[in-house]
């Protein structure tokens, strides 16, 4: 079997190209740097022989890249911090080329990687995969929202698709990269305190996401699952770091709504906010204190998904955190 996947060069395309190797699956990789997914690859553990050079964005190449290929596993995704809507057109024509073609092509097995933004709305007792965000949070979960209508609209209508939701995503680095949940736990060790009242976050071990798309793609398609270990509150989760690196972090608690304001606020005046600054946004905001807990057992049931403990996950992401922070 040989599988395109996209995103190669990024945190979760990166330990899936590795895990999807080490189980002995060929893989085709479209990048748009051949130096930056050899040195992913080096770093990471997985090999570049099959490499595509080019931009989602070019329907034509992407599909010549299908011509071959039995399995697809879309985790590319453009991320941007505020209010540039124009990530929601970018990260919705990448899906279409990629999944749609997939489809269209007859490949027999594709994985969609969504996001708990794009099922998620505040107010929410439980994330599950049955459902669709009503509203979109910020300009990211927006995007996550309109691929995932595309996606389920095929999946649907019988594409043989699968689709995970991961929550965020830590675990250990890739190269130096620890995707945007891991770099935003340094930003808590660099202002020494997580703010909030019912402040927590859902986890997932980045090298168990990329074993649950292994295990999607030895299994009948056409499924949905989050993708989630263990919710941690504020105040175990600035143990865990405190634990494993320098640092002193502190819950301090204030109101959820004062948060959002801020964030509202550094929203407004992005340009003028510090770097340590720039995960302050109110999408994030919402996220840190209103986020019920994701229900990422379903996975674990079907197909035997095993979670790493968080406190193992948070041992991992450390090691990087503390080459950061810690010097």
């Amino acid at each position: 079997m040989t599988v395109l996947i996209t995103g190669s060069t990024g945190y979760v395309g990166s330990w899936t190209t590795k895990a999807l190797q080490d189980r002995g699956r060929k893989t085709r990789l479209i990048v748009r740097d051949a130096d930056k997914a050899r040195a992913m690859g080096e770093a990471v553990g997985f090999t570049t022989d099959d490499l595509v050079i080019g931009d989602l964005r070019d329907r034509e190449l992407v599909a010549q890249a299908l011509q071959g290929c039995d399995a697809v596993v879309h985790t590319a995704a453009a991320v941007v911090v505020g209010g540039d809507d124009s990530v929601i057109e970018q990260n919705l024509q990448t899906t279409k080329n990629v999944v749609g073609q997939a489809v269209d092509a007859g490949i027999a097995s594709i994985i969609h990687v969504g996001s708990t933004s794009a099922i998620w709305t505040p107010g929410d007792s439980v994330i599950t995969a049955d459902r669709v965000a009503q509203r979109a949070i910020d300009t990211y979960a927006a995007s996550k929202i309109a691929a995932e209508t595309y996606v389920r609209g095929l999946q649907d209508a019988g594409a043989p698709i699968s689709i995970t939701y991961p929550s965020s995503i830590i675990g250990p680095p890739a190269g130096h990269h620890l995707g945007e949940s891991g770099d935003g736990l340094g930003a808590m060790i660099e202002i020494g305190i997580i703010p909030g009242t019912n402040t927590g976050m859902n986890f997932i071990d980045v090298r168990d996401l990329a074993e649950a798309h292994v295990k999607l793609l030895e299994a009948t398609p056409g499924r949905r699952y989050v993708v989630s270990s263990e919710y941690a509150g504020a105040s175990a989760i600035a143990a865990l770091i405190n634990q494993h690196t320098c640092a002193k972090v502190k819950h301090i608690k204030v109101p959820g709504g004062a948060m959002i304001t801020v964030g509202r606020f550094a929203d407004r005046f992005r340009r003028f906010m510090p770097e340590l600054m720039k995960d302050m946004t109110e999408g994030n905001m919402v996220h840190l204190t209103l986020p019920p807990a994701a229900d990422g057992t379903p996975i674990t049931r079907d197909l035997g998904l095993t979670y790493r403990p968080l406190a193992e996950t948070i041992a991992a992401v450390s090691v990087e955190l503390r080459a950061r922070h810690c010097s």
